[in-house]
């Protein structure tokens, strides 16, 4: 495969934490305070399934120009309301 676009965007998720102990056994996956998730247009590999959905919709924003609305507001939790996460989103540089 050879990608052909070039990003104007790349994100980092960041594990924040797990309620209500920060123990990974609360996650499925086993997710843990710290872990880093890097990736432009791709699904960031290892990343849990159900929170994708949930934050999709910010990175369209971001992808779309409107960065600045997912600030401050860019933590979001799983579905399971266990993992609290971090979306940054860094512009490339042309």
């Amino acid at each position: 495969m050879k990608l052909v676009y070039k990003e104007d965007y790349s994100f980092k998720i960041i594990v924040l934490s797990l309620s209500p102990d920060n123990s990974p056994k609360r996650c499925r996956l086993g997710l843990e305070v710290g872990d880093v998730f890097e990736f432009e247009y791709g699904c960031p590999g290892g990343f849990c399934p159900e929170s994708l959905v949930v934050v999709l919709p910010l990175i369209s924003m971001v992808r779309d120009g409107n960065e600045n609305l997912i600030y401050p507001h860019n933590e979001f939790c799983c579905p399971d309301g266990v993992v609290t996460f971090r979306l940054e989103a860094i512009r490339s540089k042309t």
